[in-house]
């Protein structure tokens, strides 16, 4: 057997060059996705620093606004699957008008507070208090998902609603890290798109356009996260329910209607003559150009799934903030259980009906 021996030279400064393109590339997103907290402005909190550098981060070798290779981007993780979009809600980096409300260092799963730093004059020292839990002052959908986040990922992007000194609930975004037994989490408050300042109604109103799927089963499978402003509802709210759960009750014969044009067309593209109104958290009301369309399976030749595009062309009728709460003792503006089952139950017939 004949055995060959090559030694190949190569200078150091080629090797560094090497290791630095490596690195670039290694840093580099994949298409499609956005770092959660690239453009987030995060103050400087209002103690003394030590001369000393600070204490390494919890994932030194993946840093926030970075992507590694051992990253899972907005809701991999989280069921159901495609929960939302890949198109992102810009964040606010005017440190004037910055979301950013605390952060807090916790042990997994049983989520005692290890550290805390608050940047809001609305937080007082006790609101996080060392040896407290953190998971109690979210709601349970909003823990379930943190814990799950953390036995498959090293970041993630969460919306849940977070209690409040007020003790009230209120829609917050979470750029969570997660490593080993801990979560450090960075809690971002979402704001209404119609009155950012939370004093007055904006003037500066953009139309605004997202998507929802829906399948055969009328059962909502997607929501754009960035409707989040403008509806004050998380996907989590909608996402499994049904397609009625925020459309104003007068209004669902505009969706009855689509999904009989939807059938006649075969899947082509329908738009609703009438405005469609959505309900949004507080109970106000927003009207929107609405079109609609659906996947045909060529087998069975019915559909199986509706996408929407939603066009808010207006400002909200009723309070603007809505992402607050609404008010108590407010009746509610969409179908009762009873009469949305029946409804549900013909737009289903109208899916699974064969064309002539």
């Amino acid at each position: 057997m004949l055995t060959l021996s090559l030694n190949i030279s190569i200078p150091v400064k080629d090797i560094k060059k090497l290791s630095t393109e490596r690195g670039t590339i290694s840093q580099m997103e994949p298409a499609g996705h956005s770092s959660a907290t690239h453009n987030i402005v995060v103050p400087v909190a209002n103690h003394p620093q030590p001369s000393p550098p600070a204490a390494a981060p919890l994932a030194p070798s993946t840093p926030m606004g970075s992507t590694g290779a051992t990253m899972r981007e907005d809701g991999a993780t989280l069921s159901p699957p495609n929960t939302w979009s890949s198109s992102s809600v810009e964040f606010l980096d005017d440190t004037d008008d910055n979301r950013l409300l605390f952060t807090c260092t916790f042990t997994i799963p049983h989520g005692t507070i290890l550290s805390s730093t608050l940047y809001s004059e609305n937080f007082n020292d006790q609101y996080l208090e060392m040896g407290t839990n953190f998971l109690a002052r979210l709601e349970p959908k909003g823990q379930s998902f943190i814990l799950s986040a953390a036995a498959a990922s090293v970041k993630q992007r969460i919306f849940a609603r977070v209690l409040m000194p007020d003790n009230q609930l209120r829609a917050c975004e979470l750029l969570c890290e997660f490593e080993h037994d801990r979560a450090k989490i960075t809690v971002l408050a979402l704001r209404s798109a119609f009155n950012p300042q939370g004093s007055h109604v904006s003037s500066n109103f953009h139309v605004f356009t997202f998507i929802t799927k829906h399948s055969s089963t009328c059962a909502l499978t997607h929501i754009d996260y960035a409707s989040i402003p403008y509806l004050g509802l998380l996907p989590t709210d909608l996402i499994g329910k049904s397609l009625l759960a925020f459309v104003y009750t007068p209004d669902v014969h505009v969706v009855r209607q689509a999904h009989v044009d939807l059938h006649n067309s075969r899947g082509k593209i329908v738009k609703s003559i009438a405005d469609l109104r959505l309900v949004a958290h507080n109970g106000s009301i927003l009207r929107c150009q609405t079109e609609w369309s659906a996947y045909v399976n060529p087998w069975t030749r019915k559909m199986e799934l509706v996408v929407a595009r939603h066009r808010i062309c207006s400002l909200p009728i009723g309070d603007a903030d809505v992402i607050s709460a609404p008010p108590v003792g407010l009746q509610s503006k969409t179908l009762p259980t009873v009469m949305a089952k029946t409804f549900e139950d013909e737009l289903r017939t109208i899916m699974n009906k064969e064309p002539r």
